[in-house]
């Protein structure tokens, strides 16, 4: 916890000087979902960290759009996703009002 802590120091520089902190959880999948869910349950990691910082969070099982692609190698998008993964991306970031609505 001290290294999200460090962190969070860094998350509140930024917010006083305007800024605003995004962390994004990408999407895995197959094999590499089931290790990376395995050895760091997102109840206990990533909740527990989005739960102590100020930042906003986003990890894409939270966003069903996010979770509609298919990961070649389970953990990169096919380069022609790429433009349409980056769209409802930044549909969410609209959302949660971290991005003006265009």
């Amino acid at each position: 916890m001290e290294d999200v802590k460090k962190v969070e120091e860094w998350v509140q520089q930024i917010a006083s000087r305007g800024g605003r902190v995004v962390f994004v959880r990408f999407p895995t999948s197959g094999e590499h979902w089931v290790l990376d869910n395995s050895q760091y349950p997102k109840s206990e990691y990533w909740d527990r960290m989005a739960a102590f910082t100020s930042a906003e969070t986003i990890h894409f099982t939270d966003v069903p759009a996010l979770t509609q692609f298919e990961l070649p190698d389970t953990s990169h998008l096919d380069y022609r996703d790429a433009p349409a993964f980056t769209n409802r991306l930044l549909d969410e970031l609209e959302k949660r009002g971290i991005l003006p609505v265009q």
